[in-house]
This record gives structure tokens, sequence and C-alpha cells, in this order.
């Protein structure tokens, strides 16, 4: 699948299309569901971290079909929903099919020149002290939007 992620919007096929909004849209509200209900059941609310890109913010010539974001709402119940836009992260997702060179140059478009991670920006959003900030997106990007 993941070579279906470097396609502009004139070559990805409506059936890859198809395939990859089902991947990075569709199963995630399914997996919502399932845990809003679970969540909804235990009467403990809890808190839902959906992971998204900065190409759903500022576009992506060569990723259109991954330029989608989630969300879900049940804050009255205690239930909180985030979505972190992610720039470039160092995973071995993203490191797998670049050569050093696009590894290199992928950490420099960042103004802090670095790759980025995720783990404790997420587990601050997780924790309670983030609890008020429900509903957002936050952007984990190392400034590359804006440099």
């Amino acid at each position: 699948m993941n070579e279906k992620y470097g396609t502009s919007l004139l070559t990805t096929s409506t059936t890859d299309h198809k395939a990859i909004l089902e991947v990075d849209t569709v199963r995630s509200v399914r997996l919502a569901k399932v845990v809003v209900r679970s969540m909804l059941a235990n009467h403990r609310g809890g808190v839902i971290i959906n992971i998204s890109s900065t190409p759903a913010m500022s576009g992506n010539f060569e990723g259109a079909p991954y330029t989608k974001a989630k969300a879900a709402g049940y804050g009255r119940r205690n239930i909180r929903a985030y979505t972190l836009m992610l720039g470039n992260i160092e995973t071995e997702a993203s490191y797998k099919f670049m050569t050093e060179e696009e590894r290199l140059r992928g950490a420099q478009e960042a103004a802090m020149k670095r790759w980025g991670e995720v783990a404790k920006v997420a587990a601050c959003v997780a924790s309670d002290s983030f609890s008020f900030a429900t509903g957002n997106t936050i952007t984990i990007n190392g400034s590359a939007v804006m440099s």
C-alpha cells in the first residue's frame, strides 16, 4: 500500500484512492466507534489520539490521497479526541522507502533540521494535564510548514 501514497491526484487510480481512504479514514472511524462504545460502557471516559500528517493542512502534490484527517467528539462523557498532524517523523515505515539522501533532505525541511518524534507529545496529550484542550489538532513538524 505504501507505494500508492507517493502519487498525485491525476496518477492515483480510483481503486487505489479508495483503498487508501479505507485505511486512512474509514478504518479509524470504525476503530473509534468500538473504542467510544467501550468507554461509554465503562463510564470512565478516555482519550482517542488520531494520527494525520501536515499534508492534510498544507497539501502535498505527490501525496494527494493521504491528505485526510480524522476526528471524534464525546467531551461531555469525558472522552477526549485529538489529531496529531505529523511532519517528517522518524519511523521504520518512513525510512523504508527512502534513500540516505532523501532522509537527510527530509530532516532539512524542518526549521529544527531534524526528524521528529511523536511519543512524548502523545503521552502529554493523553495525560490529565491536557484534558481541557480536547478536539484539537496538534501539529508536530518542527516548524516545517512555517519555514
